[in-house]
């Protein structure tokens, strides 16, 4: 790809750069298994899916990274207390820790992948994320890689649809054929970034669902180390 028409990269962030392709319902349910939280996983899905409903109501701009975590593991908790759980609201803090030692323990590696990209292509973030994603990028100290961030928080506009693609693609002022997306949703990074004539590297890991089809991705991935390929 080094020597072809690629001029840029455009991340999904959440499930790619931050926990290296597991979707975050699944590092959370994996966290809440290993400390023993009395719940099945239908209850915690819903859960899930409750909090990920309000969490863009009440992060703001300043949340830190722990604070963002925190914040969705107690909406999911409130969830779960309003359908009886039996669960004890010490548990978030647990949980909120070691979700948040995930993240940094990869973060080195996706580090390590950025500086090198940024080093050789245009790279641009594009997210769906809380409006908090510019100082969570500052905090983990990988802001300096990008030459753009789209926020579907700061756009109105949220995968999949591929308009968000698109500011990208403007901001680093380059032709949709002349970028490479690279995500761990099929669906909502890999489906629309084809869609608009993007090259697309699907980092395949633990989905929120099973995915089959594999049309739509140029390249599929299980780990962000095998980005280096792109490189050699």
């Amino acid at each position: 790809m080094t020597g072809g028409k690629i001029k840029a990269f455009l991340f999904d962030f959440g499930g790619t750069l931050d926990i290296n392709g597991k979707h975050w319902s699944v590092e959370f349910w994996e966290v809440y298994e290993s400390l023993g939280v009395p719940v099945s996983y239908e209850e915690f899905r819903q859960a899930y899916i409750f909090a990920e409903d309000r969490a863009d109501r009440i992060i703001n701009e300043d949340y830190s990274l722990y604070n963002t975590l925190e914040t969705k593991i107690t909406l999911q908790f409130d969830y779960l207390k309003k359908n009886n759980a039996d669960i004890d609201d010490k548990t978030v803090d647990a949980i909120t820790k070691r979700c948040y030692a995930d993240i940094i323990n990869n973060i080195s590696e996706t580090k390590r992948i950025l500086k090198k990209f940024n080093s050789f292509y245009k790279t641009a973030l594009v997210s769906n994320y809380y409006g908090n994603l510019k100082t969570i990028c500052q905090e983990l100290n990988i802001d300096e890689y990008f030459d753009a961030i789209v926020e579907s928080s700061k756009v109105k506009i949220y995968k999949p649809d591929p308009r968000i693609f698109e500011i990208a693609l403007q901001k680093l002022e380059i032709e949709p054929k002349e970028a490479a997306v690279v995500g761990d949703s099929y669906d909502r990074d890999i489906i629309p970034a084809k869609r608009i004539g993007c090259a697309t590297i699907w980092l395949k890991g633990k989905s929120w669902k099973e995915q089959n089809e594999s049309t739509a991705a140029d390249f599929i991935i299980t780990s962000i180390e095998e980005l280096d390929k792109f490189l050699s």
